[in-house]
């Protein structure tokens, strides 16, 4: 190779690299300070890096500063840099990230639920330099603005109403978070209720309120049908009395007529001396 490294270890978290010529070379002893020396320093923190050279993995953006100054913006791939002046401050993550929240409340008819909530949002790639310079804690600074959303307006709804309103809940959440989190570089992704968890004890009640009412449903479901039978037996009942009676008038009909025939043709006969056999027609 045309170069030597040569590590030179230190007590401190330093480590000289050093490029010397080759003394197969004839190149004069003066050429040996023409390549600059490279510093690796780890902090022990592990916080900072100062090196040469480094690279920023995809969807990061690298924070450059120079003698403490913000220099540039770095995007993926290998960087150089001075050692000595300038510095990786940090890496901004591109990617959604999600946050869960966890909010106690009271609603309008005093009963006590926890909301579970999921915030997705992101880093606006034009506002890295906002995002990591004005805002260090994301993450709390999005669960206080939740707390004071979600408090204001969960004590405007009953129990039952707010299972059905939780999708106006979240869009109205979703569009107070954009609002403010814009000014810091970050934008919000979606806003998602997951759950509604009404205190046990009210859980409970509201299952025996479920169960007694799904009870009578069917204690009136079955009194129905019982009636309905017995209205049926009823009719059942009035329909063979009336066909009975149908054929009990039909039948004294037909017997009044036929006294009616005999009492006609009986003087006829006795007149005639004919003989006592009865004819009908």
């Amino acid at each position: 190779s045309f170069f030597r490294v040569c590590l030179i270890f230190t007590p401190f978290p330093v480590f000289v690299v050093c490029l010397l010529s080759s003394p197969h070379l004839s190149t004069p002893p003066c050429s040996h300070f023409l390549f600059p020396f490279l510093f690796v320093f780890v902090s022990p923190s592990r916080k900072h890096l100062m090196g040469c050279c480094y690279t920023i993995p995809q969807s990061e953006v690298g924070i450059a500063e120079c003698w403490g100054q913000f220099s540039e913006l770095q995007h993926p791939g290998l960087h150089l840099i001075n050692p000595i002046s300038t510095r990786l401050a940090g890496r901004v993550s591109l990617r959604v990230r999600e946050l869960h929240v966890r909010v106690e409340t009271k609603t309008r008819d005093n009963v006590f639920v926890t909301m579970v909530i999921t915030i997705q949002y992101r880093v606006l790639e034009s506002e890295i330099y906002k995002a990591f310079y004005e805002l260090s804690l994301p993450e709390q600074q999005l669960q206080s603005y939740v707390f004071n959303n979600v408090r204001a307006q969960i004590p405007k709804y009953d129990l039952d109403a707010l299972f059905l309103a939780k999708e106006e809940i979240a869009k109205t959440l979703k569009s107070e978070l954009e609002a403010e989190m814009n000014e810091f570089g970050y934008t919000i992704v979606q806003t998602l209720i997951t759950d509604i968890e009404p205190d046990l004890t009210v859980k409970r009640a509201m299952n025996e309120i479920n169960a007694a009412q799904r009870t009578r449903a069917a204690a009136t479901d079955k009194a129905e049908a019982e009636k309905i039978a017995v209205v049926k037996a009823a009719e059942a009942d009035a329909e063979s009395k009336r066909l009975s009676g149908v054929g009990l008038a039909e039948q004294r009909r037909l017997l009044s007529w036929v006294c009616t025939s005999r009492s006609k043709c009986l003087p006829a006969r006795r007149r005639s001396g004919k003989s006592r056999l009865w004819s009908y027609s």
